[in-house]
């Protein structure tokens, strides 16, 4: 075997190839080192997972299938106020689109006040504890439709990458090789299984046989 030097962040090529979904797919676990990272052959590669990396981004693309459920939301009673602007209140109910997305339904309330019916079950406690959340959330969809734009709102995004880090495998868990097996087989599945959700590489080539 010769070694393989480690990709840089995002990248996922070996020497002569790179590893693919596929190659996840056909992945075999060996063990777990320290508590902290998953050794696996796949193909004629010997990998090394981050566990905490790996279990992120799988918890990452979990919730936010569950955010664009529409149907996944929690009713609030009694509703939740929000002061906006006027023109941000117009726009919003006006484009009730925008928000209803993400699971937020709203009502009128006055000129500069909406009401909030229902949130998205995946993030509803962080948001129930926090209203200052919920009109950076409303802020940025009256923002986005202003700019003829449609991107998750950064504050919805933030909290899902934090609630996926939070609840992710930490360094020091200690996994048994079936569990190891089902988060890889779970990684495979995603749409980027090479990056967490904040960025740094699930896994990196170690050897080419």
């Amino acid at each position: 075997m010769q070694p393989t030097p480690s990709p840089a962040p995002g990248e996922t090529a070996t020497h002569t190839r790179k590893i693919t979904r596929k190659d996840l797919e056909k992945t075999q676990v060996i063990g777990q080192v320290d508590s902290k990272f998953i050794v696996a052959l796949s193909t004629n590669t010997l990998l090394i997972f981050d566990q905490h990396a790996a279990d992120e981004r799988v918890k990452l693309e979990r919730y936010m299938n569950q955010l664009l459920s529409r149907e996944n939301v929690l009713l609030v009673s009694p509703s939740i106020r929000v002061r906006l602007t006027a023109i941000e209140v117009y726009t919003l109910l006006s484009n009730t689109a925008i928000v209803e997305m993400w699971g937020l339904l709203l009502r009128p309330h006055d000129e500069q006040e909406v009401c909030i019916n229902t949130l998205p079950n995946v993030i509803h406690d962080r948001l129930l504890k926090d209203h200052s959340l919920l009109r950076d959330i409303l802020r940025e969809c009256v923002d986005a439709h202003n700019q003829h734009t449609s991107h998750t709102p950064p504050t919805l995004l933030n909290l899902i990458n934090s609630k996926a880090c939070r609840n992710a495998f930490k360094f020091g868990d200690v996994l048994s090789n079936t569990q190891s097996q089902a988060l890889i087989s779970a990684l495979s599945q995603t749409k980027n299984p090479y990056q967490c959700a904040h960025g740094r590489p699930t896994l990196y080539p170690l050897l080419e046989c």
